[in-house]
């Protein structure tokens, strides 16, 4: 059965597409091309942009449940049953959009939209894509996560293009058709739970050996929750996981809304959106080759300093060549979320109780997206700028700098003790 598997196309790659397209039209829509319908959104109906910026934060707060939810649920149910009905609740929740009254059927509307887009995408994704690889799961979790930015490249001007010709709510009904289109044939026709269903073993079969990445837990070293929970760098990694959160999260959804506030045309906005969408897709697929600790600290020595140079190039983006500057190395930094958290909370704890302690730190990284909204959207109605704000991020990064190299140096001394 192997050498027939190898000699075709395995099935697990088919998944990463599958998820791929989830992905690109599901979460790069609803979460990294929101900042396009801030200033439409918030003219039209009068509002402030911290009101408008409340809708993340209640997205953000229902994936935040929907991580406690998961291990149930998923144990439960199958993960395809799960994915195909909350797939169709996303596509029809956002298009909905389009008809929300008020700035508090919007609320409504967003409990809804992140409830389904939690269940349906990244969570479930991350569980299908280590059930269906053993061996190059990074390649695989990089390749999927690309569709949050590649999609952006394309996505970015055609929204900007809806929005100046139909107007915010017809371009939210179109997007709704549209991620249905795009997402709910690959999740009903090409999902599979496990590669049991399509009588496969997963890619790389059981033999694990010599690969990182594919480690059982149960054999692995490394401490409980319990212990790590004890540690002050687990306490250092949740709360530099929240920071950074806040980081990256706030400037894909306001950076477009800062670019039209200082100058540019809202087409223009798009543009750089979608530039600076597909830098990040291109820095998850570079960051999703680092596997060993030593360059997993580089890396991550080097993301916390770009995103330092991104904030003070967005403060001189009145410059095209500052703003193009600032648009690469966010790119390139902003990937560290979807990348690197594993593979550093990997290196920090060990694999024995990894999912627990990798929950418990995305529980903090989520609390950093819900806070971002805020943030920005009060910096921005107290000052009437963002440039406060990429003033907070680059202090945010200064001490995130600084934590990640107290973290791995304490890491090193403590296996050079044992």
């Amino acid at each position: 059965m192997k050498s027939a598997q190898r000699e075709k196309l395995h099935y697990g790659w088919v998944i990463v597409f599958a998820c791929f397209m989830i992905l690109c039209f599901g979460v790069c829509i609803i979460s990294n091309c929101v900042g396009l319908f801030v200033k439409p959104v918030t003219e039209t109906m009068g509002i402030s942009r911290k009101a408008f910026s409340v809708n993340q934060t209640i997205i953000s707060v229902s994936m935040m449940a929907v991580s406690l939810l998961t291990g149930r649920v998923f144990g439960r149910f199958q993960v395809k049953a799960v994915m195909c009905i909350c797939s169709v609740v996303m596509c029809v929740s956002y298009g909905c959009y389009a008809l929300a009254p008020n700035i508090y059927v919007f609320y409504l509307i967003s409990a809804v939209v992140g409830l389904s887009m939690g269940f349906s995408s990244s969570l479930p994704i991350s569980l299908l894509l280590t059930r269906w690889f053993h061996k190059k799961r990074g390649t695989a979790l990089s390749l999927a996560f690309m569709g949050t930015g590649l999609g952006g490249v394309f996505l970015s001007p055609l929204i900007g293009w809806l929005l100046e010709s139909v107007g915010w709510r017809n371009t939210y009904a179109v997007l709704g058709a549209l991620m249905a289109v795009c997402i709910l044939p690959v999740t009903f026709l090409l999902l599979r739970s496990s590669p049991e269903e399509k009588g496969l073993e997963p890619y790389g079969g059981h033999d694990l050996e010599g690969e990182h990445q594919g480690e059982r837990e149960d054999h692995a070293e490394g401490y409980t929750l319990k212990e790590a929970r004890r540690m002050p760098r687990f306490w250092f990694w949740f709360f530099g996981t929240l920071a950074f959160s806040i980081t990256s999260t706030g400037t894909v959804q306001h950076v477009a809304a800062y670019v039209s506030d200082i100058g540019y045309s809202a087409m223009v906005a798009a543009n750089i959106s979608a530039v600076n969408l597909g830098m990040l897709a291109a820095g998850k697929l570079l960051l999703g080759q680092v596997a060993d600790r030593v360059r997993v600290k580089k890396v991550s020595l080097l993301c916390m300093g770009s995103m330092i140079g991104c904030m003070i190039c967005l403060i001189l983006a009145k410059n095209m060549v500052f703003l193009l500057w600032a648009l690469a190395l966010f790119g390139f930094s902003a990937a560290y979320v979807t990348i690197a958290y594993p593979l550093v909370t990997s290196e920090l704890f060990g694999r024995k109780e990894y999912s627990a302690i990798y929950g418990n730190i995305m529980f903090g990284s989520n609390i950093g997206q819900a806070l971002s909204a805020l943030l920005m959207g009060g910096i921005y109605d107290a000052f009437g700028s963002y440039v406060p704000a990429w003033y907070l991020m680059i202090g945010l990064s200064v001490w995130n700098l600084i934590n990640v190299t107290h973290m791995f140096h304490k890491t090193k001394a403590k296996k050079e003790a044992v």
